[in-house]
């Protein structure tokens, strides 16, 4: 059920026992046994606006948003035409936002909602009219805000919120944009283990309206939420390998130590996961083990129906994976590079790197091209 706002968090509920997936026992694979490209998107400079990096990915009816470090959205159709840009309703007028700290794509409402630091800003896909201006909550028992930069929308009204950028980020809210009001929130702080932070994507629909959600930091569980909002509860379970690290290390220690990422990450006895993402049928972690993030690093990609799990090396000689991941769905796993990235590393396109030069001709070093890469087993 939907429990009222507490001084507060509630735990994830109890649950059926979650899935488990032992991580330490896999089969070694290489890249072009386990992925295949389907099709690579370039994204083209159509308008005075463009993407310099890609950082958050997301889908909307088909168009392609991308979010990148200066804080803009730029949709892109399928196809890879400039439709619209954040930038055209940022601003102090009526419902124009002074900041984007974020975004959520809304396939109920068919908007894309900004999120700021006081409101979300519910616009059109080509950023020309804003249909909504909503209070985001406070904490509850307190007047600060949230920061909120990422979530899910559950219907056209009710969102998951989550925020990588606060003092304690381990937290989800049950947001609904039409009251402007917290209806509940889950704390999942006491699993986690040590904070890395991965990647943006933590909220993953599945194809029975169950949201999966990744930690932000290192915990042994995937979480997963109703399609109603109604309880948050241990979905997955995951047991790694024993170089996996084990010390308690907080976000208050990057915060007195900032070299304490680079002591962990040179050290070759410890593993950390750096990025999860997960949909129906795999479950993907990316781990590194060293400094260098191509050959340090390798993925493991558990399969949901058949229990297996497979180790692949981030490069060898069938080709070459994008050290982090972009974005998952049913489908497709996704990433964004530039045409320089693809020169220099022609295996990232794997089955279709003979195509390499057709797909770049024409194209400036700077511009970003959407590959989608289909699993093979």
């Amino acid at each position: 059920m939907i429990l009222g706002a507490s001084c507060s968090s509630p735990k994830p509920e109890p649950h059926d026992a979650p899935e488990f997936y032992d991580l330490s026992e896999y089969e070694e694979a290489k890249v072009g046994d386990i992925l295949e490209v389907a099709e690579v998107v370039p994204l083209l400079f159509e308008r005075d606006t463009y993407p310099k990096h890609a950082t958050f990915l997301s889908f909307l009816d088909g168009n392609i948003v991308i979010e990148h470090l200066e804080n803009s959205d730029h949709v892109f159709s399928s196809d890879g035409h400039y439709i619209g840009c954040s930038e055209s309703m940022k601003g102090q007028g009526p419902g124009e936002h002074v900041m984007l700290l974020g975004h959520v794509v809304n396939p109920f409402s068919h908007t894309i909602d900004v999120l700021g630091i006081s409101n979300m800003y519910s616009y059109d896909p080509e950023f020309t009219n804003s249909l909504r201006v909503s209070d985001l909550p406070t904490i509850v028992g307190s007047a600060d805000k949230w920061l909120f930069d990422s979530g899910i929308a559950l219907s056209e009204t009710k969102y998951l919120l989550h925020s990588s950028i606060v003092t304690n980020p381990y937290q989800v809210t049950l947001y609904d944009a039409e009251q402007g009001k917290a209806l509940n929130k889950w704390s999942y702080a006491d699993d986690i283990i040590t904070y890395f932070s991965g990647a943006r994507q933590k909220l993953f629909r599945m194809p029975d309206g169950e949201i999966l959600i990744t930690a932000e930091g290192y915990s042994p569980y995937i979480y997963g939420v109703d399609s109603e909002g109604r309880d948050m509860y241990k979905a997955i379970e995951l047991k790694y390998g024993d170089k996996i690290i084990t010390d308690h290390v907080t976000l208050d220690d990057f915060r007195k130590n900032h070299d304490i990422a680079k002591q962990y990450y040179e050290n070759p006895d410890i593993e950390i996961p750096i990025q999860q993402i997960v949909n129906s049928k795999k479950i993907i972690t990316v781990i590194r083990a060293g400094i260098d993030m191509y050959e340090d690093e390798y993925v493991l990609i558990a399969d949901r129906e058949d229990n297996k799990t497979y180790k692949i090396d981030i490069m060898d000689d069938s080709g070459v994976m994008p050290p982090i991941f972009h974005a998952i769905d049913e489908s497709y796993l996704y990433n964004i590079v530039n045409a320089d990235y693809i020169l220099e590393n022609r295996s990232v396109l794997l089955n279709k790197t003979d195509e390499a030069d057709s797909l770049l001709r024409n194209h400036d070093e700077d511009d970003l091209f959407l590959i989608k890469y289909r699993f093979k087993k």
